[in-house]
C-alpha cells in the first residue's frame, strides 16, 4: 500500500510554511521570506516516482495558496477526498504534526492556507483553512475536545477507497489491503512464482529493499507517527492458486 498519501498534506505545509499579502509584522515578514525562497525552487517533484509536482504558490487575500499538479491515478492514491481533507479531525492531525512553533507563527501572522491539486488545469482536491478556523481548531485541540485522526484510522479510510485487483507490475497484482490489529496487511498475487525459492539471506535482502521503498515515500514525522501507534506492515505474496510464497513483516521501528 502506498502510504505517502497519509501525510502528504503535512509535508507540504511543514516544508513550505505560508505567507500573507502584506508582511507588516515580523511573523508575516518571516513567512513572506520563506515563500519567496520556495518560489525560486519551483517546479519540483515532491516524491520520487510519482507525478506529484509542487507547481506554484501565490497570495490570496488572507491565505497562502499552494498548487500541486498530479495524474488522476496519483491523486486517487495519495489524497483523501475533499470532505475528509477538510474535516476538523484531519486538520487537527495536520496541525499537530506542524507543531506548536509553526502553528503559533501562523496565528501571529493571521494567515490561513489553501492547498489545490490540479490535473490538466482542473482542480481535483482542495484544502482550505481560514485564519479564524485555524485559531478555533487550535483552541479545541488545546482543550482536548478535538482528537486528530490516528494513522490507523487514516489507513482504514484509505483502504475503503481502494479497488482490487490492481496491477502493480508486470504479472504482479495487489489483491487486498486490510488492517488486522496493529498490522497493515498488503496481499499480492504473482503470476510468476518461480523466483520465490529464496534463501534466508535473499529474503532479508527483499525485506531491506521493501523498507527502503517505504522510507522513500515517507517523512520523518510519518515514520514517528507509525512508531507511536506501534503499527507494522505485512506483505504477503501468493501464487495464482492462493498458496503463500513469501511473507515480509516490518515493524515501524525498523524504518
Amino acid at each position: 500500500m502506498k502510504t505517502a498519501r497519509l501525510l502528504l498534506l503535512s509535508f507540504v505545509i511543514v516544508a513550505l510554511g505560508v505567507c500573507c499579502t502584506q508582511p507588516t509584522n515580523p511573523a508575516r515578514k518571516r513567512l513572506d521570506k520563506e515563500l519567496k525562497q520556495l518560489q525560486s525552487q519551483m517546479p519540483y517533484t515532491l516524491f520520487p516516482g510519482t507525478s506529484i509536482v509542487f507547481a506554484d504558490a501565490f497570495l490570496n487575500e488572507d491565505t497562502a495558496a499552494f498548487v500541486l499538479t498530479a495524474s488522476m491515478e496519483d491523486i486517487g492514491t495519495y489524497f483523501l477526498t475533499d470532505s475528509l481533507l477538510n474535516s476538523e479531525r484531519n486538520i487537527a492531525r495536520i496541525l499537530s504534526l506542524m507543531g506548536d512553533s509553526l502553528c503559533g507563527l501562523l496565528e501571529s501572522a493571521e494567515v490561513g492556507y489553501e492547498l489545490i491539486v490540479l490535473n490538466d488545469g482542473d482542480p481535483q482536491r482542495k484544502l482550505c483553512i481560514s485564519p479564524s478556523q485555524l485559531s478555533t481548531i487550535l483552541d479545541k485541540m488545546k482543550a482536548g475536545a478535538l482528537p486528530p485522526y490516528t494513522m490507523r484510522e487514516l489507513a482504514i479510510m484509505e483502504i475503503e477507497a481502494m479497488q482490487f485487483p490492481s496491477q502493480v507490475d508486470e504479472g504482479l497484482w495487489a489483491t487486498n489491503v486490510y488492517v488486522d490489529g496493529n498490522n497493515i496487511v498488503n496481499e499480492y498475487v504473482d503470476e510468476d512464482a518461480s523466483w520465490y525459492d529464496l534463501s534466508p539471506e535473499e529474503i532479508e535482502f527483499v525485506k531491506e529493499q521493501t523498507i527502503a521503498d517505504l522510507r522513500a515515500t515517507m517523512l520523518y514525522a510519518q515514520i514517528e507517527a507509525y512508531k507511536k501507534e506501534h503499527l507494522s506492515f505485512v506483505y504477503i505474496y501468493r501464487d495464482q492458486e492462493g498458496n503463500e510464497l513469501l511473507r515480509i513483516d516490518i515493524d515501524a521501528n525498523e524504518l
